[in-house]
C-alpha cells in the first residue's frame, strides 16, 4: 500500500503523561549540511583512523576527557536503537550518499556479531523497531518489514508512504511514540517562490490505520526527535543551506494540544532569532549551518549533536523558556549524527564520518 500524508490540517494526538522514550536521531545527509566548516558530503569523507572497540581516546583540548569505542568499522553510520535480545540496529549508507547501497545492520554487542538485515535501500537515515517491524525512513519512503528474530531475516519491504516532498538530500530520523506511533518529517522545499505542499512538516504515522497526520508544522529540517519525562517532545530544527541561511533550532512541543491544531514553529517566514505572533519561540538557537543532527534528553538536559561543527551540546532544560544555557560538552567529533542517553548515563553517538559509535559521559 503507497500512500501520500493528509496534507490537511491534521489533529494532534493528546500527549498528556507520556513516559520518556529515548529516540535514536540521525542522518549523514542531513538537509541543512553546509562546508563552510567541515565537508559534510557524506559520499567523501575524510581519512580517518580506526580505533579499536576495547580502547579509549582522548582529543587534545577537547571537553570530553574520554571516548569509548562501541562499534566500529561501519559505513556511513546515520540513526541507531536497540533491537532485541542485546542487539543494536544501525542504518548506514554503505557506499555513495546516492548510490542506493544502504543497509540495515543488526550488531551483538555481546560477540560483536554482524548481520546485514536490510540492504540496497536508498539513503536510511532512520531505523525503528518495534511491533515486530523494522522501520525505516529512506531518502523519500518509509517503509517497513516483519522481523523479530535476530537470527532469521527479515520479511518481505512494504511501502507506506511514497514520494514524500523533501529538499534534496533525506528525510531525517524516526522517534517511536508513547503510543506506539512514528514521528518522521518531510523537509521543507520552496518551489518558484511557494512552499511546496506537505513539505516543512513533523507527522505521526498510526500503524493501525496507515495514515498520517500533522504532528507540528512550521519547521524546515526537524530531522531528530526525543521526549522529555514530563510528555513533551524535543525536536531539532535544521535551518537552509544557503549563505545568509537562519539560525538552527531547538524545540519543544507541548505535552498536549490545546485548540486540535499542530504547533507552528514559523518557517519559512519566521527566523528562529526573530519573535512572531502564534509561533513557538525556540528553546535555543545555534549558528548557522551547525546542523544538529541528534537529540537525546532527562529531566534536566537536552544533548545535540552538530554534525557540520563536530560538537555535542548541553542545553538546560529547566529555567527560561526561550534563549536556555548551553554548554560543549564535546568538541572535534567527526560528524556526529545520532545521540542516545543509556540508562547508565552514557550518551552514544554515531560519528558519521568515522564509521564508527563511540560512547562518553557527561559531566554532572
Amino acid at each position: 500500500m503507497k500512500t501520500q500524508p493528509n496534507t490537511s490540517r491534521g489533529v494532534v494526538t493528546a500527549r498528556r503523561g507520556l513516559a520518556l522514550k529515548v529516540a535514536v536521531v540521525v542522518v549523514t545527509v542531513v538537509s541543512g549540511c553546509s562546508a563552510a566548516t567541515k565537508s559534510t558530503n557524506a559520499s567523501s569523507p575524510p581519512s580517518v583512523t580506526s580505533v579499536a572497540a576495547s580502547e579509549s581516546s582522548t582529543a587534545a583540548g577537547d571537553a570530553t576527557p574520554q571516548r569509548t569505542v562501541i562499534v566500529d568499522d561501519l559505513s556511513g553510520p546515520t540513526q541507531f536503537v536497540d533491537g532485541p535480545n542485546g542487539w543494536l540496529l544501525v542504518a548506514q549508507l554503505n557506499g555513495e550518499e546516492d548510490a542506493s547501497t544502504g543497509q540495515i545492520l543488526a550488531v551483538n554487542l555481546k560477540t560483536k556479531q554482524r548481520v546485514v538485515l536490510l540492504d540496497k535501500l536508498n539513503k536510511p537515515t532512520g531505523v525503528a523497531w518495534f511491533n515486530g517491524f523494522l522501520w525505516v525512513m529512506e531518502q523519500r519512503r518509509l517503509v517497513r518489514s516483519p522481523w523479530a528474530d535476530p537470527t532469521a531475516k527479515p520479511g518481505p519491504i512494504e511501502v507506506l508512504v511514497d514520494e514524500l516532498p523533501f529538499n534534496g538530500r533525506s528525510e531525517g530520523t524516526l522517534t517511536v511514540t508513547p503510543t506506539s506511533h512514528l514521528l518522521y518529517e518531510t523537509t521543507g522545499s520552496i518551489v518558484s517562490g511557494s512552499v511546496v505542499d506537505g513539505s516543512g512538516v513533523l507527522w505521526e504515522f498510526d500503524p493501525s490505520t496507515k495514515t498520517s497526520s500533522k504532528f507540528a508544522v512550521g519547521l524546515k529540517n526537524s530531522y531528530a526527535h526525543t521526549f522529555l519525562p514530563d510528555g513533551r517532545l524535543a525536536t531539532v530544527d535544521i535551518g537552509d543551506n544557503i549563505a545568509t541561511a537562519p539560525v538552527d533550532e531547538l524545540n519543544l512541543l507541548p505535552s498536549e494540544s490545546t485548540d486540535n491544531e499542530p504547533p507552528q514553529f514559523g518557517w519559512p517566514d519566521c527566523p528562529g532569532d526573530t519573535p512572531c505572533a502564534d509561533v513557538i519561540a525556540p528553546l535555543t538557537t545555534f549558528p548557522p549551518h551547525s546542523t544538529p543532527s541528534g537529540v537525546a534528553a532527562n529531566k534536566q538536559y537536552a544533548y545535540v549533536t552538530l554534525f557540520v561543527t563536530g560538537q555535542l551540546q548541553r542545553v538546560a532544560l529547566k529555567g527560561q523558556a526561550t534563549n536556555a544555557a548551553q554548554t560543549t560538552i564535546a568538541s572535534e567529533l567527526q560528524g556526529p549524527h545520532t545521540v542516545m542517553l543509556r540508562p547508565n548515563g552514557q550518551l552514544w553517538i554515531s560519528e558519521h564520518l568515522a564509521n564508527r559509535i563511540i560512547s562518553i559521559t557527561p559531566p554532572r
